[in-house]
């Protein structure tokens, strides 16, 4: 997931642009006339506008929390699937909203979208509805120092940490 501007201690820029790069494994999904997906990939796109849109105190809290919604009000996290094998056909997947939670072991886990039981929106290939609990490498003790130094330009999301395994649905 990355930043433009990077995430700052007391950022005051007033737009804050998000992009998330993602490939997985996959299964399940019943496209007839198309195969069950293998794999996929997704590269979405979002802005957030609001005074400062870059300040970190606005993205993420230490545990436990209180963690804070942020909207992609003036443009929604959006960008779409391709999916292997080839003929599946593309899909576009949407979200309004993102919350970057510090869990227990002390990473931190995005959730696309928040608050839950909030879906995202799914149009193509597959189901109308889609969400995403995504791990990160990064800690908050490591996200902080970021941001009270040159800045948070990216968090790096992994399949699992010790709190868990990135997962989703489309």
């Amino acid at each position: 997931m990355r930043f433009n501007p990077p995430l700052m201690t007391g950022g005051a820029a007033t737009s804050e642009g998000v992009t998330l790069s993602a490939s997985f494994d996959c299964s399940g999904g019943t496209p007839a006339p198309m195969p069950p997906p293998s794999s996929g990939s997704y590269v979405p796109k979002g802005t957030v506008s609001r005074p400062g849109a870059n300040n970190c105190a606005k993205w993420f809290a230490d545990y436990p929390g209180p963690f804070h919604l942020v909207h992609f009000n003036a443009a929604p996290l959006d960008g779409g699937v391709a999916w292997a094998p080839a003929g599946i056909d593309g899909s576009n997947v949407n979200f309004q909203s993102v919350e970057i939670q510090t869990g227990p072991a002390g990473r931190l886990i995005i959730t696309l979208p928040a608050p839950l039981p909030a879906v995202g929106h799914v149009i193509g290939s597959y189901a109308s509805k889609a969400n995403l609990t995504l791990r990160t490498s990064t800690s908050f003790t490591a996200a902080q120092g970021a941001c009270n130094g040159t800045g948070l330009s990216k968090l790096t999301v992994v399949a699992s940490n010790p709190g868990g395994s990135s997962q989703g649905t489309f």
